[in-house]
C-alpha cells in the first residue's frame, strides 16, 4: 500500500506537475478522493464482501423510540465506516431482515400499524421493529475506506495490495483533462483493464454468493459521505 503522499506524488508524476503548477494539493486531493469512492463503489458493487465491518451499537447509543443514524460517527451517526450496504442487522440474538417500508406506520413514536419483525429505512435511520430503544443492535455492513482529504501525508490509502495503479492511472486521467490540455485516453484504458484484473481477482477470493441477496432497488444500497 501507498501513503497519502506518495499516491499524491505517484499522480503528479503522470501529469507531469511535479511542483503543483496546475493542481494545488488542495484541489489534487479533492480530485482523488472522487476517484477513489468511484472505484470502490465499483469494486463493492461486484464483491460487497472486500471491506467488511461489524458494529454494535450500545443501547444507550439507540435513538428512542427505535433507530439508529447510518451516518459515519464523524458526522454524527452511529457507524464507525462510511456505509456502502447493510449486509445484517441483530438484536438480542435474532437477525433482523429487510421489511416492507409501506407495512410500518410510526406516529408520536409509537406503533401505530406494523407489519413483520424487520427492519427498514427512512433517510439515514435504520429502524427496527418491534420498536425497542433498550438493547444493543449489531450491524454488519460493507464499506468505503477514510476520506482520502482527512488522511495524514504518512497514512496508508486503503486499497487492494498491488493493484493501486487502476485508482493512480484514473485520477492522472481526470487531471489531465483540466483546460483539455493533454489527451488522457492512453490512461483511462490502462485504469479500465487494470480495473478488470482487480474485479477477476476478487471474484477469485471471494467465497460465493458475492452479492448480497437483497434487492438492489430499495434504499438498503445507501452510500455514506
Amino acid at each position: 500500500m501507498l501513503t497519502k503522499l506518495e499516491s499524491r506524488t505517484m499522480v503528479r508524476q503522470l501529469i507531469d506537475d511535479p511542483n503543483a503548477a496546475r493542481w494545488t494539493n488542495g484541489n489534487l486531493d479533492m480530485l482523488i478522493q472522487m476517484v477513489i469512492d468511484l472505484k470502490w463503489s465499483r469494486i463493492l458493487e461486484h464483491s460487497s464482501k472486500m471491506l467488511v465491518q461489524t458494529d454494535t451499537i450500545a443501547a444507550a447509543d439507540v435513538t428512542s423510540p427505535g433507530y439508529i443514524s447510518m451516518a459515519p460517527s464523524g458526522l454524527g451517526g452511529d457507524l464507525s465506516q462510511r456505509l456502502f450496504r447493510i449486509h445484517q442487522v441483530a438484536r438480542a440474538g435474532k437477525v433482523f431482515n429487510l421489511a416492507d417500508y409501506l407495512g410500518q406506520f410510526i406516529e408520536a413514536n409509537l406503533e401505530v400499524s406494523v407489519g413483520e419483525q424487520g427492519f427498514f429505512i427512512r433517510g439515514e435511520q435504520l429502524w427496527l421493529v418491534p420498536l425497542d430503544a433498550t438493547t444493543d443492535v449489531e450491524v454488519v455492513y460493507s464499506y468505503r475506506p477514510a476520506v482520502f482529504t482527512t488522511l495524514g501525508e504518512g497514512d496508508l490509502v486503503i486499497w487492494p495490495d498491488g493493484y493501486e495503479l487502476v485508482w493512480i492511472w484514473e485520477a492522472a486521467a481526470a487531471a489531465m483533462e483540466k483546460g483539455a490540455a493533454e489527451d488522457s485516453r492512453f490512461l483511462q484504458e490502462r485504469s479500465d483493464e487494470g480495473l478488470k484484473d482487480l474485479l477477476g481477482a476478487a471474484s477469485r477470493i471471494t467465497i460465493a454468493p458475492n452479492r448480497v441477496i437483497v434487492a438492489d432497488d430499495g434504499p438498503i444500497a445507501y452510500g455514506g459521505s
